[in-house]
């Protein structure tokens, strides 16, 4: 039962999360961006301020920058369905590990995530939960059930990162900076393909006079492919209806007998598109 109520929850997050840059029903991913400060600490109190939550948290580390408080205000928003994208983060409860990523002490957070170390207690699934998520979506649901302790493997629906007990948390947050900035001087240093990385400009991949022999129909050209170890581009497909498909299928075997991309290193990296304007 506590998997399949985590699991319709992140469903839920998921489907609100479609047309924004981050997933509530994951953990968010600190090797996405470079932060200026982490810090590290326990959720002491939690509440409402103007309607929205918060968490105090007492900051026993700082992993990256400098951060003098000894505690700090985590806010956050709730989605409304008004069109904001959900925070990339789950809710907090007291007495809850976490780690916070900022760009600095001004603005709002880019992320944070709770940290489970593997063989100590396990929260319910009342402490994975917001007290409106458990009014809106839960309310029906007795609370016996929502006492029951969730598993290992339902955390990172959650919003958990999961760590091994023996980790250095010191480490962790040195890897993940690094694996971030890695990323941040790639897409720098190369053409992005639609999350595939190019040695060069997409839009010179096909020439004009090859696009002026694509008659088949008047559609732009619009294609997703994935990218092999090597570079090399696999499967090749139009995003156009089927019989509008001609054109951007006859590009596919272009790039694919042509283009060589950059190996991939993220997963963002392993699949790509390609947009041509005609």
């Amino acid at each position: 039962m506590a998997a399949a109520i985590l699991l319709g929850l992140a469903l839920f997050f998921g489907g609100l999360a479609e047309a924004c840059t981050v997933d509530r029903s994951l953990p968010y991913d600190p090797t996405e961006y470079p932060a200026k400060i982490v810090i590290g600490g326990m959720v002491t109190g939690e509440g409402r301020s103007a309607g929205e939550p918060f968490a105090d948290i007492q900051v026993s580390d700082v992993f990256v920058g400098t951060f003098t408080q000894p505690t700090f205000r985590l806010k956050w928003w709730i989605y409304d369905g008004s069109g904001r994208c959900s925070p990339p983060g789950p809710n907090l409860k007291k007495g809850q590990q976490v780690l916070i990523y900022l760009h600095d002490l001004d603005g709002e957070a880019m992320g944070w995530t709770a940290v489970h170390r593997i063989g100590t207690e396990l929260p319910s699934i009342r402490d994975t939960l917001s007290e409106q998520e458990i009014a809106q979506y839960f309310a029906d649901v007795p609370a016996s059930r929502l006492d029951t302790k969730v598993t290992v493997s339902d955390l990172p629906l959650t919003g958990y990162r999961i760590i091994r007990p023996d980790a250095d948390l010191n480490q962790l947050v040195s890897m993940d900076q690094d694996a971030a900035l890695l990323r941040e001087r790639r897409q720098a240093a190369y053409f992005s393909a639609g999350g595939a990385l190019s040695y060069t400009d997409p839009d010179t991949w096909v020439t004009a006079e090859e696009l002026r022999q694509l008659k088949q129909n008047k559609f732009d050209i619009f294609v997703s492919f994935e990218v092999g170890g090597d570079g090399r581009i696999g499967d090749c497909t139009s995003n156009h209806v089927k019989k509008a498909q001609a054109d951007d299928l006859a590009v596919c075997k272009i790039i694919k007998e042509r283009i060589r991309l950059v190996p991939p290193l993220f997963a963002e990296e392993r699949s790509g598109r390609l947009e041509l304007h005609r």
